[in-house]
């Protein structure tokens, strides 16, 4: 079986993730990496024992060895860089969030039909182990009707590199919710059959990180002090479905709370929680008593979670089929996320078209 050549856009941590899982996996060939900061490019390639390395992914998209890319760039970058991937031949797999915005999402996926080409969002959190069990469980039935979801992700203080891109609208979209909220809206919603949603009524604070002086407990990327933060730093909201079902969706970078991460599924013969720290439960009955149920599954490394959506997307190229993660599930997430910042915005529910 022939190697499938890949390139990928952006050198920063995520980026080196994807470089990393494509590297150590047979099916395919890293290729070339890009980035416009020229000491981060070829630092990761000389680590990496990257073949080609370009200072604009222009360049890359140009390669005709390249079969797929992932891109890993800044959030308002995703839009531009996806369609020009498509448009050139290339298979894409696209970090989440996907876009600034649901117009922005439609244009991707739009693209990617005009140009026969796989598009996939990084939706990584559903490729755990963990999720998997639940996923098939919920299809099995076990669950009976899956009517309620809530999804859960909470940092008490995790801004990451406060005043850059990160915390400006205009480049990111918005803050917690579309940075760290998105992979917890996307697995309510997959684990509940990805139903239509219908309207959403939403909150976001910024009551923290504009207060002085902020204490910053150190994440990814360097702050840039006296940069902007005009984005949510905690948001709310209950979202209902075509089908009558509902989901409730939390996520902060500052909190006065402590850090907590959960989805629960709520059916009418079980239910079930996943947690980082316990995995997954499933709450229902078992010889006629309530009982609670703790299946054995080994945790993996963040590693393992990536090659395993790596994997994934290189075997829908081979096989020409639809990602478990769909442009169309990124859409419909994207939409969701807009109706959640317009709703906090405008203080009342807002409809979904």
């Amino acid at each position: 079986m022939a190697k499938i050549k890949v390139g990928v856009i952006g050198a920063g941590n995520i980026g080196v993730v994807h470089a990393l899982a494509y590297r150590d996996i047979p099916e395919a060939e890293l290729w070339a990496i890009a980035d416009t900061n020229s000491e981060r490019l070829f630092e990761a390639q000389k680590r990496l024992e990257i073949p080609k390395a370009y200072t604009n992914y222009e360049d890359l998209l140009e390669d005709p060895e390249i079969e797929a890319v992932s891109i890993c760039l800044p959030n308002f970058l995703h839009h531009r860089a996806a369609c020009a991937a498509l448009e050139s031949g290339k298979h894409v797999l696209l970090e989440k969030p996907m876009a600034m915005n649901a117009k922005e999402a439609y244009e991707i996926v739009d693209c990617a039909k005009k140009n026969g080409k796989i598009l996939m969002i990084g939706f990584s959190y559903r490729f755990r182990p963990e999720v998997i069990t639940l996923k098939s469980w919920v299809e099995e039935g076990l669950l009976g009707e899956v009517y309620h979801a809530q999804s859960v992700i909470l940092r008490r203080r995790g801004i990451p590199a406060m005043g850059s891109w990160f915390t400006t609208k205009a480049k990111s979209g918005g803050g917690a919710l579309i940075d760290i909220g998105v992979h917890y809206l996307d697995l309510g919603m997959w684990l509940m059959g990805y139903p239509e949603p219908v309207s959403v009524s939403g909150f976001t604070f910024d009551k923290i990180a504009t207060r002085k002086p902020y204490i910053y407990v150190d994440m990814w990327g360097e702050p840039v002090p006296g940069g902007p933060f005009d984005v949510d730093e905690y948001a709310i909201s209950l979202v209902r479905f075509k089908n009558g079902a509902a989901l409730w969706m939390e996520s902060s970078w500052a909190l006065n709370a402590q850090d907590d991460d959960r989805v629960q599924v709520f059916g009418d013969k079980a239910g079930a929680k996943i947690t980082s720290r316990e995995g997954l439960t499933l709450f229902g009955e078992f010889g006629g008593k309530i009982a609670d149920i703790k299946p054995q599954i080994k945790p993996q490394p963040l590693s393992n979670i990536y090659r395993e959506e790596v994997l994934h997307f290189l075997e829908c190229i081979r096989e020409d089929k639809e990602p478990m993660a769909s442009g169309e599930h990124g859409l419909i997430v994207q939409k969701v996320i807009d109706a959640i910042y317009e709703s906090g915005k405008q203080q009342e529910e807002i409809k979904i078209n």
